[in-house]
């Protein structure tokens, strides 16, 4: 795949990467954004969502849109309705199969499973389908690699 275009944007403490990818094979394009949302404040979680909608909206209106990241916000915060109420679809919610625990943050195991949440999303627009989604829950022996578990979705460009 070839990176066509990219570009670091910020607000506050929150940011985001885009990348422009480009299938050699097919010649399709891909808009690929990475974020992480501020952890303290939710009106810096808000703004963050409209400023990454009206990002999409200037650089990728007429691409598939894949958004990644850790927006420190359940299923059913303020960003995450922004982001689905401007197109956004949420692969979590909408996925034929979802499996692994409802959560993906355990602070390095620290916090009780009960207590633990989801907090990290996959979103895409109306031109990819979201197949599946999971968490990955593994634990290597040597403990966790992160104080978030991942998450995979498999996709499909229309």
């Amino acid at each position: 795949q070839n990176i066509m275009d990219s570009c670091q944007c910020t607000l506050g403490k929150d940011s985001f990467l885009l990348a422009v990818l480009k299938d050699k094979v097919s010649g399709k394009e891909l808009a690929a954004f990475n974020t992480h949302f501020d952890h303290i404040g939710k009106v810096a979680r808000r703004e963050s969502a409209v400023l990454l909608l009206a990002k999409i909206r200037e650089i990728a209106s007429d691409l598939p849109v894949v958004i990644t990241g850790d927006f420190n916000g359940t299923v059913d915060s303020d960003p995450i309705s922004v982001l689905t109420e401007g197109g956004m679809q949420n692969t979590y919610s909408t996925s034929n199969v979802v499996y692994g625990p409802a959560w993906s943050f355990h602070d390095f195991g620290r916090i009780p499973v009960e207590e633990r949440q989801l907090i990290d999303f996959i979103f895409v627009n109306g031109q990819v389908v979201a197949n599946k989604f999971r968490v990955i829950a593994d634990k290597p022996d040597n403990g966790y690699l992160s104080d978030h578990a991942p998450i995979l979705a498999n996709l499909t460009i229309r």
